[in-house]
Parts: structure tokens; C-alpha cells; sequence
């Protein structure tokens, strides 16, 4: 399965949106790592303060040294979000995505719209 990953920004929102499917290798994990990146930095906020949205729902489960490289960025305190919401279906192994993200605070959902309801949860209005 080819790996694919789209990653969309919503400033009035503060919130970055990924999507990621397919297996993935080493290098594919680097690339991910540098969008993400200038993706948070878009933003213009402070460590922390974006909301994330990681849709694995497409995801096939991976090599432990894909394993070992998402770890080691999703760990990284650059990528950590203000609230982090996964979504992702019965064939990813949520074990495998817990060892990915090892973050107790972030929700599990099967529906896009209600994580991205969770997230946004309090936030003040904003004009689209």
C-alpha cells in the first residue's frame, strides 16, 4: 500500500490537521516530520498552542523502525499540542499508535467530526 499524507492547516481554528495512510518507510516519516513542522510554524503561536487532528484511519501498521522514527518525532516537544485527537479505525492496533504517540491526554475517535468537535470544544467563536 502506497504511503500518502496530506497535511492542512485552519489558522482560525489554530489547528493542523494530518492524515496519513499506507506503510510507510524512514524517509517518508522525515518528510511527514519537516510539513508538520512548517505547518505548526504557519501558525505563528507559541509551543503548544496549536490543536492537532492525526487521522491514522488509513494507516497499515509499520516496522518497528517506522515505529522507532514516529516515536522520536511525535515525541519531540516542537510537535506537542495544546489537545491532540486521533482518529482511527478497528484495523489500526491501538497498541501500536499508543507506543507511537505515548501521550495519556490524547482522545480516540472513529469519526473525523466529532474529534475535530472535541478539539475545538470552548474554543472562542471565530469568523471562518
Amino acid at each position: 500500500m502506497i504511503a500518502t499524507h496530506v497535511i492542512r492547516v485552519y489558522p482560525q481554528k489554530q489547528l493542523v490537521d494530518i492524515t496519513v495512510g499506507g506503510v510507510f518507510d524512514v524517509p517518508r516519516v522525515i518528510q511527514v516530520a519537516l510539513d508538520v513542522k512548517a505547518a505548526i510554524d504557519s501558525l505563528g503561536l507559541g509551543p503548544g498552542e496549536h490543536l492537532t487532528l492525526f487521522d491514522v484511519s488509513g494507516f497499515s501498521l509499520q516496522s518497528q523502525d517506522v515505529v522507532a522514527a514516529l516515536q522520536s518525532v511525535l515525541g519531540d516537544p516542537r510537535y506537542t499540542s495544546r489537545r491532540l485527537a486521533v482518529v482511527a479505525d478497528a484495523t489500526l492496533s491501538p497498541m501500536q499508535m499508543q507506543r507511537v504517540l505515548k501521550r495519556d491526554t490524547a482522545q480516540w475517535f472513529n469519526n473525523r467530526r466529532v474529534a475535530e468537535a472535541w478539539l475545538c470544544e470552548g474554543l472562542p467563536e471565530q469568523g471562518a
